[in-house]
């Protein structure tokens, strides 16, 4: 069994740094048993960075840009290959979907809506692709988010990542569910993006105020790309594996990563 101590181990055996900036998906069922459940990762991951670095999860709330129809195939296929809660535009059904910081879960697993309901982090303000973060200047790298068109551009969250030289980990989950990536798209080819798709949602602050947003956007790219990448991402150091508890982890940079897409993907 896994505990508190043997995962701060495997952090510090990563060669990660506390004052480190990460960003973190996972999956919480390939860490294996865990002494205090999936509250004790979120207590490792807490304890290592957040002093001096800042601990990030991204908190995707995407599937409230998607239309439902519980006859559509591709909603069925949806609905049987996702667990419950997944598809948030099945309560926005014939009504403009709302965005609320504090309530609105993330579709993407356990431990980012463990992480959202922790006192000392802070949620931008995104429909589409909020973090959520915890650290001495948490605050501030939220900020701004609302003001983007699009849900990764220049003064985003995702764009800070890059500045900070932060470091992606893969906590049991695969190396496509890499939402930088997504940023990456954006950033190379500003003036012809992916495709985008429209839609007006209403956000909602951490005080339950409306902002005022124009019809937002999400971002449809594909991260499957990464997978062809990854012997060159390893042989250049940009890719490196680490265990924590029983998960076969991925480390990735940032930086690093953005620099061989630009190079190769233009």
């Amino acid at each position: 069994m896994h505990t508190r101590q043997s995962l701060l181990n495997d952090l510090a055996r990563a060669a990660l740094l506390p004052n480190d900036t990460v960003i973190v998906h996972s999956s919480y069922k390939k860490i294996g048993t865990v002494s205090g459940g999936p509250e004790t990762v979120i207590d490792a991951l807490w304890d290592y960075f957040t002093k001096d670095g800042l601990l990030v999860f991204p908190t995707l709330t995407y599937t409230l840009f998607h239309d439902y129809d519980p006859q559509s195939e591709t909603c069925k296929a949806c609905l049987n290959s996702h667990p419950p809660g997944h598809c948030l535009a099945q309560i926005w059904k014939d009504r403009t979907p709302e965005f609320h910081a504090n309530t609105t879960p993330a579709c993407i697993g356990l431990l980012p809506n463990l992480f959202l309901k922790r006192q000392g982090v802070f949620r931008s303000l995104n429909p589409s692709h909020s973090v959520a973060a915890a650290g001495p200047d948490a605050k501030d790298f939220v900020s701004g988010h609302q003001f983007s068109p699009t849900p990764c551009g220049n003064n985003t969250p995702w764009r800070k990542l890059l500045r900070r030289g932060a470091k992606i980990l893969h906590l049991g989950s695969p190396i496509n569910s890499t939402t930088f990536m997504h940023a990456c798209a954006e950033w190379l080819h500003p003036d012809i993006p992916t495709p985008l798709i429209p839609r007006q949602v209403h956000v909602f602050d951490h005080t339950e105020r409306q902002i005022q947003t124009a019809i937002q956007h999400i971002t449809a790219g594909s991260t499957e790309c990464l997978q062809a990448m990854i012997p060159d991402l390893t042989r250049l150091g940009t890719l490196k594996h680490f265990q924590f508890g029983s998960a076969a982890c991925l480390q990735l940079d940032c930086c690093q990563l953005w620099n061989f897409y630009s190079k190769h993907y233009k």
